[in-house]
């Protein structure tokens, strides 16, 4: 503790002052008053003398002290202050720490509760207190140069005190109203205090704290050591507008800091603090954002000249309209001129350098029509497109429920209404149900607006009268593409068959036209910053992604299965492929290339990978070279026509965040975001890698090629002799790729060495291209990332199941905050979006490391660890709770038999593939097919060695043998547009039903009876019921069976013996059992199957891949004959 200073009369107390560092110093008995006051008021400022005449005696207790403050809270302040008196004054109350209590008239004026009880002698005169320094800013040296006084109709003053009976006026200012003008001379200097006796070592407190504003809750009272800490200081009037104005006079460009504001008034409220920021600095602009519900438009730095006839368009010189136009617009004194004008829109575009106002718009249509006689054209600017909606519209216009609501019943409703003036329709209202069962829609309609929504923003909320029903008026999202239709409105409307042979027949015309329109060639490309990029400086750092026309994109679809088929079926695409290829993945890619290293590894070879990536691929895809590869690979000339005119001509619009810029020409490359952008860069790559493969014969290297990213793998005894064939094949590749138009980006480009040595997997590589030459190789990586795998050198796959266990935790631990226990989302909801979004991500790539035989202990027990997490989070369990017991609570299977499951799935999938599937040529024999074989598969080497190669394609080729179904994915009834559906939609036709809604079954009864019964009347129907029996018992087989009757005929049943299957091939038997019996059956016409599975009905006439195929295609091959055979069946 520092000594207590020597005796002497007690003053009142002087608060201490801060220095630049933060300490604390008693005031020098050599300070003068003035250089006290120079920090918070003006010099020529002086306190009124105070004569004593009476001091009241000082309470002895803390309570009853704070009861004789003079001034109630800021909230009971009930007085106006003066006009006429400036906040920095003195006579300010805030610049004492208690003020002087009111007393009545003709008494004298005390001394302050803190003065000293050793002055209270009568006629004896005190100096003032000093005023309270204020807190120096926390930038910036050296003392602040005192601010102007606030104005007298500041709002500060009127938050201080509001209107009430009480005076609060200063009883020095009222002494100083009252008596007469003291003399100078009768002031007497008072004593100077000594210093303080200075402490070695001593600590000084921190400044004090500005005193709480009434409107935040009180603090508490912390009592310290030693007795309590006293009351922070109040902080003067002055340093209100002086916060505000030192930040507003240091920098213009920054705002003042409402925190520092905020500070220096305490007591004053949020709005009050507000306006002197609005005051100091000005007030702020608001961001002027675009509703989502409306367009962003064409710019409007154009005026629109639309003519009624067209004749007189192409009559004038557009360089004499300009000149023309703009001596008008000089004459009249306008800033606005007319820079380009160009044919669009059906009429004349007139490029300006700003917004056209009405003046300036009525100005240049009567110029133009002073040009052109006889001519009345439309001259304004382009409008945007505002998409509201009407919820609750009954799906009915009359009270019976029989007549449908139709778009023109919704016009003639809007019409009648008092908002017609807002809205004016670009397109008939279309009408959506809410539900399937629903009685009531939702009604979208557009209307035209302007860019900042005006129109939109005030019929939004308005509530209107449909059919006698009240119904309000919503935004609706803008949707992407120029046609703002989504997929939603696709799918209602390919489930009406007229308007599903609309849109095949308009892709069939496109194709026999060799024509794209130019409505799906308008796009807009969204600029999305690539993920954990160390600079986003350049436009790599960048990807567009490219939002099409949707009807367009669904054309697209249509073009590019038809190509995926024919590629796949006809070998027009190299075997190592893997981008861009139906029935070629990643994971393919990873199983394919660990094969070969493990095979050579059992040879006692190394292997080496140089991975490299091409510029800029979609954007450089040369179109010459594209048609050109098309030719030669023999498609027809209309394709070749067609995709002449689709690739030219394109328009996109380029949008970064909120803004949008103007079309813009797009006539490079594909379209990142193109359903036919993967078929056509990957006909552009087949040439490559089939010339690569001749002229690297004697490097004995392999290609691997997914979209952009490719792959050299060479394998030798030494590593050194690796890296020597790496460069030269490096240098092919290169040379490829340069003279078919494209790039490659040297800088990407990665070397990994695969070995078990100790010794020569960190070999550096001289590239022989910049950046990697001899000064500076390239090195290969400690890991390698490769199609989301990670590479270590042993392939032990440890740090690719540490980082997606760590992320799948990372994605548990994420989606806590959707939910607990006690709120936020259901245990059954949990555990869907745990399946859906965290299981895919930690089981990626799992054929990689988990096979027969592969030592999976430490990845299982880091997956078990995440899926506990996952179980506890589902169930809400207690962190002590069995990991056994909360995944069996969860649902949750045990992640090692999970990833089980979908290892057996993984390999009944291969017998899925094509015949010449890059997997089939790691294997020998009958599994081989069509492939041409990989001499470096462990197939090719004697029996000893193969049982050192383990891995997932071993295990593929060892279990194979167990599945006895075959499989065909290019059999000619799956061609696209050549399969039962495609051709004879009309005539297949399947009743489903749907169990909810009143009386349901009795309706569904009532129907297939009187459907049973009118067959049963025509000569040339038949009827077949069908259905199937699978036992319990694995040991027994399912039967199936089926009942065929016809009029004039006698029931007919047949029963068969399907085997160990399932129920579903039993009723995909048991169907084509029955149709190919019907479709021998003389007179035959029509056929009706009675069946109590609608998804065996549906699979019996899809061709594609699946489980019972072989019953599919018979069955569409008879419908396919019995159809041809007449047409009315």
């Amino acid at each position: 503790m520092a000594p207590k200073p020597a005796s002497r009369a007690p003053t009142a107390p002087t608060p201490r002052a801060h220095d630049k560092g933060g300490m604390t110093h008693a005031p020098s008995p050599h300070d003068s008053d003035d250089e006290d006051m120079s920090s918070v008021e003006d010099k020529s400022t002086r306190w009124p003398p105070l004569r004593l005449s009476r001091l009241p005696s000082r309470p002895h207790s803390a309570a009853a002290r704070m009861q004789q403050a003079p001034y109630p809270p800021a909230a009971d302040r009930n007085d106006p202050l003066s006009s006429d008196d400036q906040l920095g004054a003195p006579v300010f109350s805030l610049d004492m720490p208690y003020s002087l209590p009111q007393q009545a008239e003709g008494s004298s004026i005390p001394l302050t509760a803190s003065a000293s009880r050793h002055g209270q002698q009568q006629g004896r005169r005190l100096r003032r207190p000093p005023p309270i320094r204020t807190p120096k800013p926390s930038k910036g040296k050296g003392c602040a140069i005192p601010p102007p006084l606030l104005p007298p109709s500041s709002p500060l003053e009127d938050d201080m005190y509001v209107e009430g009976a009480e005076d609060n006026t200063h009883p020095l200012e009222k002494e100083k109203q009252d008596q007469p003008q003291r003399k100078k001379s009768n002031w007497v200097e008072p004593r100077p205090l000594p210093n303080a006796p200075i402490v070695p070592f001593q600590r000084t407190g921190p400044p004090p704290r500005p005193a709480r504003s009434s409107l935040r809750p009180p603090a508490r009272r912390i009592k310290a050591r030693g007795g309590r800490k006293p009351a922070p200081a109040p902080i003067p009037a002055a340093a209100y507008a002086a916060t505000a104005s030192r930040a507003h006079s240091a920098s213009q460009a920054k705002a003042v800091n409402l925190v520092q504001l905020a500070r220096a008034a305490p007591v004053a409220s949020p709005q009050v603090i507000v306006k002197i920021h609005e005051e100091q600095t000005g007030r702020a602009k608001h961001s002027k954002a675009k509703p989502s519900f409306t367009t962003h438009g064409p710019s409007r730095n154009q005026v629109l000249v639309q003519f009624s006839s067209e004749k007189a368009c192409p009559s004038t010189p557009f360089a004499t309209v300009q000149r023309e136009v703009n001596k008008a617009l000089i004459q009249r004194g306008f800033t606005l001129r007319v820079q380009s004008i160009e044919n669009t829109y059906g009429g004349w575009t007139l490029k300006t350098n700003g917004v056209a106002k009405p003046d300036e718009i009525d100005l240049i249509r009567g110029a133009i029509m002073n040009g052109i006689k006889d001519s009345n054209p439309w001259v304004g600017l382009p409008q945007s497109t505002s998409y509201l909606k009407i919820r609750g519209v009954s799906h009915f216009s009359d009270r019976e429920g029989t007549v449908l609501t139709m778009p023109d019943d919704i016009v003639r409703a809007m019409e009648g209404l008092p908002y017609k003036q807002w809205w004016q329709l670009m397109s008939a209202p279309r009408i959506v149900p809410e539900s399937k069962a629903s009685t009531s829609t939702t009604v979208f309609f557009n209307i035209l607006d302007s860019t900042k929504g005006k129109n939109g923003n005030t019929l939004i909320g308005k509530c209107i009268l449909i059919f006698n029903q009240a119904c309000t008026i919503s935004a609706a999202a803008a949707n992407p593409g120029p046609d703002h239709i989504t997929w939603r409105h696709l799918k209602q409307i390919l489930a009406l068959r007229k308007c599903a042979g609309i849109i095949i027949a308009l892709a069939n015309g496109c194709i026999e036209s060799g024509h794209w329109p130019i409505h799906f060639k308008e796009s807009t490309s969204v600029i999305i910053p690539k993920p954990n990029k160390p600079s986003y400086s350049t436009p790599k750092a960048f990807r567009p992604i490219v939002l099409l026309n949707t009807l367009g994109k669904l054309i697209e679809k249509m073009i590019s299965n038809k190509f995926q088929h024919d590629m796949i079926k006809y070998d027009l695409v190299d075997a190592n492929q893997m981008g861009g290829v139906r029935q070629r993945s990643t994971k393919d890619a990873g199983l394919f290339l660990t094969h070969l290293v493990r095979a050579r590894w059992a040879k006692g070879l190394q292997t080496s990978v140089v991975a490299f990536d091409v510029a800029q691929f979609f954007p450089s895809i040369n179109h010459q070279f594209l048609l050109a590869v098309l030719k030669e690979q023999g498609f027809h000339s209309k394709v070749t026509k067609f995709f002449g005119s689709y690739l030219v001509d394109r328009f996109t619009s380029y949008a970064w965040n909120r803004d949008t810029s103007d079309p813009r020409r797009a006539d490079v490359g594909v379209g990142q975001g193109s359903a036919l952008s993967p078929v056509l860069s990957a006909l552009v790559i087949a040439p490559v890698m089939k010339i690569f493969r001749i002229k690297s014969v004697g490097l004995a290297c392999t290609p691997i090629s997914y979209v952009d990213d490719g792959d050299i793998i060479v394998q030798s005894p030494e590593i050194a002799t690796n890296c020597v064939m790496l460069r030269h094949a490096y240098g092919i590749v290169f040379d490829l790729f340069t003279g078919s138009g494209l790039a490659l980006e040297h800088d990407k480009t990665e070397l990994f060495h695969f070995t078990r040595a100790r010794t020569g997997s960190d070999r550096s590589l001289d590239l022989g291209y910049a950046p990697y030459t001899a000064d500076n190789p390239l090195k290969p990586k400690t890991f390698w990332r490769y199609l989301g795998f990670y590479f270590d050198r042993k392939l032990t796959f440890k740090e690719h199941v540490r980082y997606y266990t760590t992320k799948a935790l990372t994605t548990v631990m994420a989606m806590r905050m959707l939910g607990n226990s006690t709120r936020g989302l259901s245990p059954c909801n949990k555990r869907i979006l745990y399946r859906a979004c965290v299981v895919p991500i930690a089981t990626y790539g799992h054929r990689l490391w988990y096979y027969e035989g592969a030592k999976v202990k430490g990845a299982l027990k880091l997956l078990n660890s995440m899926q506990r997490k996952a179980a506890l989070w589902i169930t809400g369990a207690f962190c002590t709770s069995p990991t056994g017991g909360v995944e069996s609570l969860a649902g949750l299977p045990p992640i090692s038999l999970h990833i089980q499951k979908l290892s057996l799935r993984a390999i009944y999938r291969t017998a899925t593939l094509l015949d010449t599937h890059p997997i089939w040529s790691l294997m020998r024999g009958e599994h081989a097919k069509t492939a041409t074989p990989n001499l470096g598969a462990s197939c090719w080497m004697s029996v000893d060695r193969q049982k050192n190669v383990r891995d997932a394609v071993t295990e593929t080729k060892a279990k194979l043998d167990q599945l006895t179904e075959v499989f065909s994915p290019c059999a000619e009834e799956n061609t696209p547009g050549l399969r039962l559906l495609d051709r004879h939609q009309k005539r297949v036709l399947f009743n489903d039903f749907d169990p909810k809604g009143e009386d349901a079954l009795a309706k569904r009864r009532h129907l297939l009876d009187s459907t049973y019964r009118r067959a049963m009347t025509e000569q040339d129907a038949v009827c077949i019921g069908t259905d199937c029996s699978v036992p319990k018992r694995a040991a027994h087989q399912a039967t199936a069976s089926f009942i065929m009757n016809r009029a004039g005929h006698e029931p007919t049943a047949s029963t068969w013996v399907t085997g160990r299957v399932l129920s579903a091939c039993a009723e995909l038997f048991v169907i084509w059992s029955a149709v190919v019996r019907a479709v021998m059956l003389e007179g035959c016409e029509c056929i009706i199957i009675f069946t109590d599975s609608m998804a065996a009905a549906r699979r019996s006439v899809d061709p594609s891949v699946h489980s019972g195929q072989a019953h599919s295609l018979a069955v569409c091959k008879a419908l396919s004959r019995w159809f041809s055979g007449g047409g009315d069946r």
